[in-house]
């Protein structure tokens, strides 16, 4: 009953291309912990790999909507792009940018003096 093995398995079935087994395995995780963005924007990766950007859309939306996240965002981007929907995947792909930034961390003054 554990959602990271379901997505772990999901990405071994994708890898393999058995996408139905995959795409079973991800929308048993989002069954059994609905709140948990994981599978979401795996079902996105799942659906551009297939081709069915409109749905892979869908998934990254409801994805980065419980847990904004760089790597949602550069998911949603790229089914955005996909569709042809140049506005929102440079909005998305900006959300993506702040993540990233935000995360970094903070450059330290360093002194490179040797202590006497």
């Amino acid at each position: 009953k554990n959602v990271f093995l379901r997505v772990n398995l999901a990405s071994i079935a994708a890898r393999l291309g058995e996408f139905e087994q995959a795409e079973s395995a991800l929308n048993e995780a989002i069954r059994l912990q609905p709140e948990f963005a994981l599978p979401y924007i795996s079902l996105a990766q799942l659906h551009l790999q297939k081709g069915d950007a409109r749905q892979a859309r869908v998934f990254a939306e409801s994805g980065v909507r419980l847990a904004p996240s760089a790597h949602g965002y550069g998911v949603l981007s790229l089914a955005c792009q996909a569709l042809g929907d140049a506005n929102a995947a440079a909005a998305a792909r900006q959300a993506a940018q702040r993540l990233d930034a935000a995360r970094a961390p903070q450059s330290q003054d360093i002194s490179t003096e040797t202590p006497q």
